[in-house]
């Protein structure tokens, strides 16, 4: 039996093609959530590299057990997707829930402005701090990319490249730019 598709021969196992056509189509109503809106519009401007952003938010730390999941590994997945959908526990989203218990959704550090996940990246007091683990993961990269290329970049490249991609960083994403870079390196 030879399984086709708006008359195109389809190679690959029907079990494969099947598992993806789902994962399209549970991506896609995703991406029709309104929670997603910001996610979608950046996805139609092919501003994400889904490749790499699937692969870093399922990532699994142990090489030794594919197949378990540990509560640590849990916790950080967790984190990461709600980092993604932006949906950390900040005074605003913690007010939706329980509106009873929360009564004010003004950041406790500044009293100025509502405390959203995006007020914690951009609020002031915070962008010494910010612009040190930028840099860290810089240097990081920096020695990574060492190891796997003849013709490492400068270290100015990598640190432009990491800051510009701050906005993406801080909500978990790939910047498609950062990653077409990097892949002209390694």
């Amino acid at each position: 039996m030879i399984m086709t598709c708006d008359d195109l021969k389809i190679e690959a196992s029907s079990r494969r093609c099947i598992k993806h056509l789902s994962h399209a189509q549970n991506f896609h109503q995703f991406l029709l959530l309104r929670r997603a809106k910001e996610i979608l519009v950046l996805t139609e401007q092919h501003h994400i590299q889904w490749s790499a952003m699937t692969r870093m938010l399922n990532n699994n730390q142990t090489d030794n057990d594919r197949s378990t999941t540990s509560f640590p590994q849990h916790r950080r997945r967790a984190f990461k997707y709600k980092l993604f959908i932006n949906e950390l526990p900040t005074l605003t989203q913690l007010i939706k829930r329980r509106p009873d218990l929360y009564k004010k959704p003004t950041c406790v550090l500044c009293n100025q402005e509502d405390e959203s996940q995006e007020h914690i990246w951009t609020y002031p007091a915070h962008h010494h701090t910010w612009i040190n683990i930028l840099s860290k993961a810089a240097h990081l990269l920096h020695d990574a990319i060492k190891c796997n290329s003849d013709t490492p970049p400068h270290i100015d490249i990598i640190m432009k490249l990491v800051h510009e991609s701050r906005t993406f960083i801080t909500k978990g994403l790939v910047f498609t730019i950062f990653w077409s870079s990097l892949t002209t390196y390694v």
